[in-house]
């Protein structure tokens, strides 16, 4: 700032011109931004000096060295501001020509955004294969990323194996690894259904009784089940399906009569794993 004032001197009136140096006030950037965002936050720690204020609008545009763009796809991380790239601060105020702006790069900050890693839900019925992975699905990607972008992909798996029983079992994701995002997870649900059934009831013969229980989706004989035997309401007898799923069982002399008169029903009451059917073979 240059002032001038006059001095009265012994031949008159004297000019005297006083310059001022401009102080430095050094404005320390730092900044922000979410992965994925191309609209960055900017601040500044550094007080106006008293009496005075800034304007304007702080921005920087480079990090790093050599020096990289400040923009969306810039990864999460802590990054150095370049201090020549920051602009865009005034001072106003009665002693705001008195002072000089300068730029001095603090620390930008790229946060990782929120991804969800989603374990699919699905069934399968019992007696069939059951997976040993699962694909999830995710929510939160940005800046066109995808699965494929992942540093580690995830495994989704379940507590089910071959052979559980019918039920519902969790599927859980576990493992994903990206330094841009914030990763969690949302379990899906593995239903084991009970399988159908078929059972089928062929003619009567003389004091035996025959009925054979398959997969009604497959046609795979199904072992190790009561099959119960009745006639016009009466209980006739009841037998265990073999390895070929056939259950049989004799009748009394009486028993037969009823049935060979009134024909008679094959039922199996399902359990955990089946579902129920029944057969009728007439007289």
């Amino acid at each position: 700032m240059v002032f001038q004032t006059g001095v009265q001197s012994g031949n008159g009136l004297v000019t005297v011109t006083y310059t001022i140096p401009t102080v430095t006030v050094t404005v320390v950037a730092s900044g922000s931004q979410s992965y994925g965002s191309s609209s960055p936050a900017f601040s500044t720690s550094t007080t106006a000096p008293a009496g005075d204020s800034f304007t304007g609008t702080l921005t920087c545009t480079t990090v790093g060295s050599p020096a990289t763009t400040i923009s969306a796809g810039l990864p999460a991380g802590s990054y150095s501001i370049n201090s020549s790239s920051c602009s865009g601060l005034g001072l106003s105020g009665p002693t705001a020509s008195d002072y000089r702006l300068v730029y001095s790069g603090a620390t930008f900050t790229v946060n990782p955004v929120a991804l969800t890693v989603k374990a699919p839900s699905t069934s399968v019925v019992y007696g069939d294969p059951v997976a040993t992975t699962f694909t999830p699905t995710y929510a939160g990607f940005v800046n066109g990323d995808s699965a494929a972008s992942l540093t580690t992909q995830p495994t989704c798996t379940t507590t089910a194996v071959a052979g559980s029983p019918a039920g519902t079992y969790p599927i859980t994701c576990t493992g994903a690894v990206d330094p841009n995002y914030t990763i969690t997870y949302s379990p899906g649900t593995l239903t084991i259904t009970k399988a159908p059934t078929k059972l089928s009831a062929p003619a009567l013969s003389l004091g035996v009784i025959a009925a054979k229980l398959t997969r009604s989706d497959t046609g795979a004989a199904i072992a190790g089940e009561t099959i119960t035997f009745t006639s016009s309401k009466t209980t006739l007898c009841s037998g265990v399906t073999n390895n070929s799923g056939v259950a049989t069982c004799s009748m009394s002399p009486a028993d037969n009569l009823l049935a060979l008169a009134s024909g008679y029903q094959a039922s199996f009451a399902g359990d955990t794993n089946y579902l129920p059917s029944s057969a009728t073979a007439g007289p």
